[in-house]
């Protein structure tokens, strides 16, 4: 199984786009072998997942699997790209 985060903030320009997206391709692609999880870096949460994973930049999307960061995107990309991503560590 993988876990897929995203990392967003409120005052971020992009990151809605970047949710909107990442909503998209939850709907698709949410399966127990996929676990998608959205984490507003402001948030208790947020603050101790974007240190644990050193995220610097929001959007940015990060996929974990055996408890290891295996990718990491910072941006906004296309759908088709992110589900390629995605598909390629399930």
């Amino acid at each position: 199984m993988i876990s897929v985060y995203l990392f967003h903030a409120e005052w971020c320009h992009n990151c809605p786009i970047a949710e909107k997206v990442f909503e998209e391709i939850k709907s698709e692609l949410d399966s127990d072998d996929v676990r998608f999880n959205s984490v507003d870096v402001e948030s208790d949460e947020g603050v101790d997942l974007s240190c644990l994973y050193q995220v610097r930049n929001v959007p940015t999307m990060i996929i974990v699997k055996n408890k290891r960061v295996v990718e990491r995107v910072s941006g906004i990309r296309s759908k088709n790209e992110i589900k390629q991503i995605i598909e390629k560590w399930k």
